[in-house]
């Protein structure tokens, strides 16, 4: 435990990111238990997923994520070789930060029977390994075993040992085939608002080898990350704009909704805190850019070769810094001293931001 503590470094499984298995409350809904995401592919064709609750304990909830992110850390401290990990209750309520109290046993027991009981039926998916499409079930947790914290030693147990066991599918199928991708659990833990939680195991996703990303507003809400469904977007926007904020303010990544064509007329937006620094840096080039030519024009003469080089390309690819320098380099050329006090009061950018 001492080991993974200092670490916390945890997996996210790569489907459990992309469809709603888990809902953002930590009540039972009235809804019904069954989830329907439909995807399309380039071939016309639609695979859905369905996520299937139990009756009595209902779909996972914000707890059984925690509690589930808590089960990936200690199979990742394991390389992902054992199917059956040991553990107790003790160590994963420590693991979750949760107080050591008999409502925090009762918690991390109803999320194992969510886990264990739900199950995820994906159709018309390809398979590569066949070459075939396939209609599959599985679920998470195939079965636990925990030991009460007063129970007397029996034979060579410790009274304290337990264990849980992943689906045998799921673990075969897909973390042993490390479709998995790292996460930091000390932030993910970190967080107070499931919606949070939630948006920072899909950006972590996203974002891990990219600069940005895109989604629809209701794609992303209703099929990935288990929003319950409003009549307006608005009203999507602000039961999100906590989770959001959350992120923006801890600089952790750059969260914006935008208008857009798409099927809510909303799209949510994902940047890495550097890639909106050098986009800005983009946007302030292109304004020196532009003014620098302007005045160019109205006094009467063609802008530089240096000043014309500053296209969009090779301000995407050189930055500010290089727009500056290569402006600098025209001032030493032009000697009218208006012309060269007007320059430099766009190159010093501090006054201007």
């Amino acid at each position: 435990m001492d080991n993974i503590d200092k670490k916390r470094i945890g997996g996210d499984e790569l489907n459990l990111i992309e469809i709603p298995v888990f809902t953002l409350t930590t009540r039972k809904t009235k809804e019904n238990n069954i989830i329907k995401v439909n995807w399309s592919n380039p071939d016309g064709s639609i695979p859905t997923f369905e996520i299937i609750g139990n009756p009595i304990y209902g779909l996972p909830d914000a707890t059984a994520r925690d509690v589930y992110m808590a089960c990936m850390e200690l199979t990742h401290a394991l390389n992902y070789e054992r199917r059956k990990v040991k553990a107790n209750k003790h160590e994963l309520i420590k693991l979750l930060g949760w107080t050591d109290k008999g409502e925090s046993y009762k918690r991390l027991i109803k999320a194992f029977d969510q886990l264990s009981s739900v199950r995820i039926k994906k159709d018309k998916f390809y398979e590569k390994e066949t070459g075939r499409c396939i209609t599959q079930s599985f679920g998470v947790i195939g079965g636990y075993k925990f030991y009460d914290k007063h129970s007397k030693p029996c034979d060579s147990i410790h009274p304290g040992q337990g264990y849980f066991r992943w689906d045998e599918d799921f673990f075969n199928k897909s973390l042993q085939f490390r479709n998995i991708i790292p996460i930091n659990t000390r932030v993910y833990f970190s967080f107070h608002n499931s919606i949070s939680k939630a948006l920072f195991s899909y950006l972590n996703q996203r974002l891990y080898n990219h600069n940005e990303h895109e989604y629809d507003l209701y794609n992303l809400a209703y099929d990935t990350i288990g929003m319950s469904k409003y009549k307006y977007p608005s009203f999507v926007i602000n039961k999100l704009m906590p989770g959001i904020n959350e992120i923006n303010d801890r600089k952790i990544a750059v969260i914006t909704v935008l208008k857009s064509q798409t099927l809510s007329g909303y799209k949510v937006r994902f940047e890495k805190p550097g890639n909106v620094k050098k986009a800005i840096e983009v946007k302030q080039a292109k304004k020196l850019v532009t003014d620098t030519l302007v005045y160019t024009t109205q006094k009467g003469r063609p802008p530089f070769k240096s000043e014309i080089e500053l296209s969009d390309k090779a301000i995407k690819k050189h930055g500010l810094a290089k727009a500056k320098e290569i402006l600098r380099i025209a001032l030493l050329n032009f000697k009218k001293s208006d012309y060269l006090e007007r320059v430099k009061s766009f190159i010093i950018f501090d006054s201007r931001l």
